[in-house]
């Protein structure tokens, strides 16, 4: 039980309870596109990482000399946890701070929290952990907006999230841009 003495009052938080009815949804082709854009931005950070460490280590002195450094197992562990945590980074940031991150950018998809009351750290962190669940079985996370009657993906349901179409306006709303 929260104490009221400090001036809170939960009476004056409002849930916005919109019709969603009348936002088009993302297609699960522009969020394909979208996510297979980020990977490889993600890719690309992550090599460049890599790479500055090797320059920085001393122990890079051109591609042809370094074929056995860049395939041995550290190198290729090193890229998959930097890889990991840029991703994580990644889709925690560009979610929070934009709602939408470079692949949905390009595409024209965002995405909004279902009460409609801006996306928080907090939810975006989740959503971008989600990710990785939905990777753990086989996938199947990514492949529930294909069976599911809302079109919402397993880190979608979990951050309470839908991915939009931008040229969609939301009730209420005059530019969805807006929409953090």
């Amino acid at each position: 039980m929260m104490d009221n003495s400090q001036g809170f009052d939960p009476e004056a938080i409002e849930i916005v309870d919109a019709d969603y009815s009348e936002v088009e949804k993302a297609h699960y082709s522009d969020r394909v596109a979208a996510f297979v854009i980020d990977l490889i931005v993600v890719a690309a950070l992550s090599s460049l990482c890599i790479f500055f460490a090797l320059m920085s280590s001393g122990k890079w002195s051109g591609i042809s000399g370094n074929i056995k450094l860049i395939v041995s197992p550290f190198c290729i562990k090193s890229f998959c946890w930097i890889s990991i945590t840029l991703a994580l980074s990644y889709f925690t940031l560009t979610t929070w701070l934009f709602g939408q991150s470079i692949g949905k950018k390009v595409v024209g998809i965002k995405i909004i929290k279902l009460n409609l009351l801006g996306m928080t750290f907090f939810d975006a962190f989740v959503r971008a952990l989600g990710l990785y669940l939905s990777v753990i079985p086989l996938g199947i996370g990514f492949l529930w907006p294909l069976f599911s009657k809302d079109l919402r993906a397993f880190h979608d349901t979990l951050a309470k999230t839908e991915v939009v179409r931008l040229r969609t306006h939301v009730p209420g709303c005059h530019d969805l841009n807006k929409i953090s």
